[in-house]
C-alpha cells in the first residue's frame, strides 16, 4: 500500500511482483503504483491481466491503469476491445441544426467474461443522445454519465464473448455545429475522443436536400491521436443558419473580470478602514473586523450543504414549512434535489443546529413568498436558492458576532492594538474560514458562536460572579453540548476557574463557593434538557452515540494524533495534511499558549487543557486520520482560544524583540494564512467540481468555481450549479451585460451588507433602551426569548409522524448528475412496488426538454397508479404539473407557449448552457393520493409531439398499521 502511494522507478520490481501476488488486494495496490508512474513498459503485464485476472474489480482497475496509458479517456470495460469502424453521418437542417447518426461496429478482442455494458464517448458538441439501437434497429437501453472528465454513453448489451462483434447505432442532436467564417458558414466537427482504436472513421455531410456536402476517412485511429481529427466543410445553399451567438469570454477575460471585481471590493474596503481608523473611537477595531470580513463574504461566500449538515436543515426546513420535526422527510425531499443526500433514520448529533437556523428558514420563507407575489419565485420547497443563501448569510453573521467576542475579549485580556490581526489571522489561516464563507449548515458555527460569547462574558465577570452569572453559564454549557458533544469539553473551562478559586477561598467562604457549582451544574441540565427530550421524542432513547464511544470507536490516546498533526502523502496532497502542514497559523497560536500561561496562569491554565484535552480526543477518534477536510475542522469552535495565543505571542515577540520581530512573525502569518487558503479552495474544489479537480491548475480551479459552465446533463446538482456566490452572479451579469440580473445580484448583497452598514447606527439607541429596563425585566424577557420559541419547536413533536416509510424509483447516482429516463411521444415507463403497509401517497417528479413551444395546459402524459383494486387516473399538463426546464431561457421568449408552475416546483437550480445568461430552471412534483391498497405500479406514458418527457424520481410514501413507541410519545407530548 505504501509503494502504491509513493511510488518511485526503484520500485517498479517491487510493483510488478505485487502484480504477480495471489492476493487480490496486493494486486489492486500495486496497480494504484502503476497508474502513478505511468510507465509504458507495463503495458504487457496490465494486457494480460485485463485477459486473465481471475478478480473483476482487479480486471477493471487493470483495465482502468492501462487505459490511463494509453491516452483513454472515460471509465473503460474490463477487456481488450477495438472499433472495426466508426461511421458519422451528419445531417443539417435549413435551420443550421444538426443530427449525428453514428454507427460503429467494435469487437472483443480478449475478456475473462462476457462484457454486457458498452461504453461509448460522443463528440462533446452532441450533448444530447437520445436513441440508441442495435443492428435489428432494437432500442437498447442506456445513460448518460460524466465520468473521468468526460460524458459517456452506457449501454446495456446482451453478453458478447471474446472475438464476437456488435453493431450499434446512436442518434444525438447539437445544436450548436456552426460558425461564422471569412468563406462563409462552415462545418467544423471532431469525431473524438474515442474509448478504443478505430481500424476506420469515416465522416459523412449531407445538407437537407441529402445532398452530399462533404466527407472523410482516416485509418488505424488510435485513441490518444482521435482528438486532432477534424472535419471540415461548407453549407451550400439550402441552409439559414441562425445569427452566431458571440464565442464564450476566454478564462484570462474571465480572471481579469474577476480581478476587476476583487480590486474594487478591496479599494472600497481600503477606504472604508482607513475612515475609521482616523475615526478612532473605542468599537473602531470591532467595525474594522466587520468590514473586512464582509468583504470577503462578498467575493466568497459559497453555502454548501455536505451530508452531516442534512439532518440540522431537513429538521429546520420541516419545523418552518411543514410544522413538525420531521427530518427523515427533509431528508427524502433532499433526495429530490441533492440526488446523494443519505436517506438515513440513525440518530443525529445533538440538535440545537436545527433549532439555531429555524429564524433564518423562516425569514427566506416569507422573502421567498413575498417576491413570488410579484412575479416569479423559486420552487418554495426550502431547497431552492433564497432558503439556502439566507442560511448561509445567517451562518455568516454568526460567524462575525462570535469573532466580534473573541476581539472584545482578547483586547481587554491580552492587547488592545495586537488584538485585531490576532483574530483575523485566526479566522484566515485555519479552518475557520471555511465555516465562515462555505460548509454552511453544520454545527460549527453554532459551536463557535456561542463558545466565543460564553468566553467573553465568562471572562469579564472573572472577578465579580453572582449565582446567576453561574446559572446562564452553566446554561451555556448545556447548550454547547446540545450543539455538538466535543463539546462538552469546554466544560473543563468552567470547572477549572471554579477549583481555582475553592482554592483560594478560606474555609469560611467555601460554603457558598459550593452552592455556586451547584447551580452550574444546575444550569448545564437545564440548557441540555431539551436535546434529551428531542432524543427520546425523535429517536426513542435518552442519549445518542453517535461517534461510537459505546462501540470502541476509540481505542486509545495515541492512533491517530501523528496523523492528525504530520500528515503528508504526496507533493500535491491537499486532503491528506494534518494540522502543522495544513495550518501553520494554528501552530503559531499553540507556541502563543506559553507566554499566554505566563500572563495570566488562570486563562492559560484553561486554554491549554482545553486544547491539549481536544487534541487527545480528535486524535482518539478512528476517523480522524489527518484529513483536512474531516479531522482538523473539529477545532473550529475553540478558535477563540486559538485568538488568545496568538495575541500573547505578538506582544511577547513585540517585548523581546521589538518591531522587527514582530515583522518576522508577522511574514509567517501571512504564509500560513496563503497556505490555509491553498488548502481551502481545493478542498472546496473537490465538492464543487468533483475528483477530476485533482488533475486541475490552480488558476483552471479558480476560473472553474468562479465561473462554472453550467450543462443540462453534466453536473447539474452540484453546489457550484445550484446557486453562485454573490460574486459569481455579479460577474456574470456583467459579463452578460444583463442590468436586471447586476441589479438582482446586488440586491442580494444589501442582505449582506445592510445589517453591518445599519449596526453602528441602531446598536447604540437599543442598548440605551435595554439599559433602562429594571434587570429584573430583563431577566424575564430574555426567559420568554428563549423558552417561547423552544416550547413552540417542541410542541411539534405532537404532530411529527416517523412512522411512515418512503420507497422511491430513481435513476439517479452519488455522482451529482440528474439522470432521468427519457420518453418521446408514445413511449412508457412504469414501475411495479410492494409495500409493508397500506399506501398513503404516491408522487412523480419531472420537467420537459425541447419543448418550450408547446401550448399551456396540452397534456405531456398520463400518469395511471393502482394498487388494490383502485387506480387514479391523471394527465400532465404543460405550464400546470410540470415544464421544459429551459422555459425562462432569455432566448426562448419569442417561441414560449407556457409558464413555469412555479408552485409546483420540486426544486431549481442555475442554469447557462449556450445561453447568453444565467437562467433558472426547475423540475416539478405532483402528488397522487389512493384510498387504500398494499402492492401497486405506476406506469407514465408520453403524449407529446415535440420534444421530451424526463422522469427525475418516483415515491411512494406507506403508512404502517402499527404506531411505534415514538408516534405513542408524540401523541402524548
Amino acid at each position: 500500500r505504501a509503494l502504491g502511494r509513493h511510488p518511485s522507478q526503484a520500485d517498479l520490481p517491487a510493483l510488478l511482483t505485487g502484480l504477480q501476488d495471489p492476493s487480490p488486494e496486493v494486486r489492486h495496490e500495486a496497480l494504484e503504483g502503476t497508474e502513478v508512474l505511468h510507465e509504458s513498459s507495463l503495458e504487457p503485464v496490465l494486457h494480460q491481466m485485463v485477459q486473465q485476472d481471475d478478480n473483476a474489480s482487479v480486471r477493471a482497475a487493470a483495465a482502468e491503469a492501462l487505459a490511463d496509458l494509453r491516452g483513454v479517456l472515460g471509465r473503460p470495460i474490463p477487456a481488450l476491445w477495438h472499433f472495426v469502424e466508426v461511421y458519422d453521418h451528419l445531417s443539417v437542417d435549413p435551420l443550421g441544426g444538426c443530427t449525428l447518426l453514428r454507427r460503429v461496429e467494435l469487437r472483443i478482442d480478449s475478456a475473462a467474461e462476457p462484457v454486457v455494458d458498452i461504453h461509448i464517448l460522443m463528440p462533446p458538441t452532441f450533448s444530447d443522445t437520445h436513441q440508441v439501437q442495435d443492428d435489428k434497429g432494437t432500442d437498447l437501453p442506456f445513460r448518460e454519465v460524466w465520468t473521468r472528465g468526460v460524458r459517456e454513453v452506457r449501454i446495456d448489451v446482451a453478453p458478447i464473448d471474446e472475438g464476437e462483434t456488435l453493431s450499434l447505432e446512436l442518434t444525438a442532436q447539437s445544436k450548436r455545429p456552426l460558425f461564422s467564417a471569412p468563406q462563409g458558414h462552415q462545418v467544423v466537427y471532431g469525431p473524438g475522443p474515442l474509448h478504443a482504436p478505430a481500424d476506420r472513421v469515416e465522416v459523412i455531410l449531407t445538407g437537407p436536400t441529402d445532398k452530399t456536402l462533404g466527407g472523410e476517412v482516416w485509418t488505424s485511429v488510435h485513441p490518444d491521436k482521435a482528438h486532432g481529427l477534424t472535419f471540415r466543410a461548407p453549407l451550400l445553399s439550402g441552409v439559414t443558419p441562425a445569427a452566431p451567438r458571440p464565442r464564450p469570454p476566454s478564462r484570462a477575460h474571465d480572471l481579469g473580470v474577476a480581478a476587476g471585481v476583487c480590486f474594487a471590493v478591496l479599494m472600497a474596503l481600503a477606504w472604508q478602514v482607513r475612515r475609521l481608523r482616523r475615526r478612532g473611537g473605542e468599537y473602531a477595531d470591532h467595525t474594522i473586523l466587520a468590514w473586512v470580513l464582509l468583504a470577503g463574504a462578498l467575493l466568497l461566500l459559497t453555502p454548501i450543504f455536505l451530508e452531516d449538515n442534512l439532518g440540522y436543515y431537513s429538521m429546520a426546513r420541516a419545523a418552518v414549512l411543514d410544522g413538525t420535526l420531521d427530518r427523515y422527510n427533509g431528508l427524502q425531499l433532499f433526495n429530490q434535489n441533492l440526488t446523494y443526500a443519505p436517506d438515513t433514520r440513525a440518530a443525529q448529533d445533538p440538535q440545537l443546529a436545527a433549532f439555531f437556523r429555524m429564524p433564518a428558514v423562516a425569514f427566506a420563507h416569507l422573502l421567498n413568498t413575498t417576491l413570488s407575489l410579484f412575479g416569479q419565485g423559486d420552487a418554495p420547497t426550502g431547497m431552492s436558492f433564497p432558503y439556502r443563501f439566507v442560511v448561509g448569510v445567517w451562518d455568516f453573521f454568526a460567524m462575525l458576532l462570535g469573532c466580534l467576542a473573541t476581539l472584545s475579549l482578547v483586547r481587554r485580556r491580552i492587547s488592545r492594538d495586537l488584538a485585531l490581526p490576532a483574530v483575523l489571522a485566526v479566522v484566515w489561516g485555519t479552518n475557520l474560514l471555511i465555516f465562515t464563507y462555505a460548509w454552511t449548515g453544520g454545527s460549527f458555527q453554532p459551536s463557535f458562536f456561542l463558545f466565543a460569547v460564553f468566553l467573553n462574558a465568562w471572562d469579564r465577570s472573572r472577578d465579580n460572579r453572582t449565582w446567576l452569572t453561574w446559572l446562564i453559564g452553566g446554561v451555556a454549557i448545556g447548550l454547547l453540548g446540545w450543539t455538538r458533544s466535543l463539546n462538552w469539553l469546554f466544560f473543563l473551562v468552567p470547572f477549572l476557574d471554579w477549583a481555582w478559586w475553592a482554592a483560594a477561598r478560606p474555609l469560611s467562604k467555601l460554603a457558598g463557593h459550593v452552592r455556586n457549582g451547584f447551580t452550574f451544574v444546575f444550569g448545564v441540565a437545564l440548557g441540555f434538557a431539551p436535546q434529551l427530550c428531542l432524543v427520546r421524542l425523535l429517536d426513542d432513547r435518552w442519549w445518542v452515540d453517535v461517534y461510537g464511544v459505546g462501540r470502541s470507536r476509540f481505542l486509545g490516546f495515541s492512533d491517530q494524533i501523528w496523523d492528525l498533526l504530520w500528515v503528508w502523502d504526496t507533493p500535491d496532497s491537499y486532503d491528506y495534511t494534518g494540522i502543522v502542514l495544513g495550518m501553520p497559523v494554528f501552530v503559531l497560536a499553540v507556541v502563543g499558549l506559553v507566554p499566554l500561561w505566563r500572563r495570566d496562569m488562570r486563562l492559560g491554565a484553561s486554554a491549554v487543557t482545553t486544547l491539549a484535552c481536544m487534541l487527545m480526543v480528535i486524535g482518539s477518534y478512528e476517523g480522524a486520520s489527518g484529513l483536512f477536510e474531516f479531522a482538523t475542522p473539529y477545532f473550529a469552535p475553540a478558535s477563540p482560544l486559538l485568538c488568545l495565543g496568538m495575541a500573547s505571542l505578538l506582544v511577547a515577540v513585540r517585548e523581546h524583540l521589538g518591531r522587527w520581530g514582530l515583522l518576522g512573525v508577522g511574514a509567517l502569518m501571512v504564509l500560513g494564512i496563503c497556505r490555509n487558503l491553498w488548502c481551502t479552495v481545493h478542498q472546496l474544489a473537490d465538492e464543487l467540481i468533483g475528483d477530476w479537480a485533482r488533475d486541475m491548475g490552480d488558476l483552471e480551479i479558480i476560473h472553474t468555481m468562479l465561473f462554472p459552465v453550467r450543462k443540462l446533463d453534466h453536473n447539474v446538482l452540484a453546489y457550484s450549479t445550484e446557486f453562485g456566490c454573490l460574486f459569481r452572479e455579479t460577474a456574470g451579469a456583467i459579463l452578460a451585460g444583463s442590468m436586471a440580473d447586476l441589479f438582482a445580484a446586488l440586491a442580494w448583497s444589501s442582505l449582506l451588507i445592510l445589517p453591518i452598514v445599519l449596526a453602528p447606527k441602531l446598536l447604540p439607541g437599543g442598548l440605551a433602551l435595554w439599559r433602562r429596563v429594571p434587570s429584573h425585566r430583563r431577566l424575564i424577557g430574555l426567559a420568554c426569548l428563549v423558552l417561547l420559541p423552544l416550547s413552540w419547536a417542541l410542541s411539534l413533536g405532537a404532530t411529527t409522524n416517523l412512522d411512515r416509510n418512503y420507497r422511491y424509483k430513481k435513476r439517479t447516482s452519488r455522482e451529482r448528475e440528474i439522470k432521468p429516463y427519457r420518453l418521446v411521444k408514445g413511449e412508457r415507463f412504469s414501475w411495479s412496488f410492494k409495500m409493508d403497509s397500506p399506501i398513503q401517497q404516491t408522487s412523480i417528479i419531472t420537467y420537459l426538454s425541447d419543448g418550450i413551444a408547446i401550448p399551456k395546459g396540452t397534456p405531456v402524459a398520463t400518469v395511471r397508479v393502482e394498487s388494490g383494486g383502485w387506480h387514479v387516473d391523471k394527465k400532465l399538463l404543460a405550464g400546470i404539473h410540470t415544464a421544459d426546464f429551459a422555459v425562462d431561457r432569455p432566448e426562448a421568449s419569442g417561441i414560449r407557449q407556457h409558464e413555469s408552475p412555479t408552485e409546483a416546483a420540486a426544486y431549481s437550480w442555475r442554469v447557462q448552457d449556450d445561453s447568453d445568461r444565467l437562467y433558472t430552471a426547475h423540475a416539478y412534483l405532483t402528488k397522487f393520493k389512493l384510498p387504500s391498497g398494499w402492492n401497486g405500479k405506476m406506469e407514465v406514458t408520453a403524449l407529446l409531439d415535440e420534444g421530451q418527457l424526463h422522469i427525475v424520481r418516483l415515491d411512494v410514501v406507506e403508512q404502517p398499521l402499527q404506531h411505534s413507541g415514538m408516534r405513542w410519545l408524540a401523541d402524548r407530548w
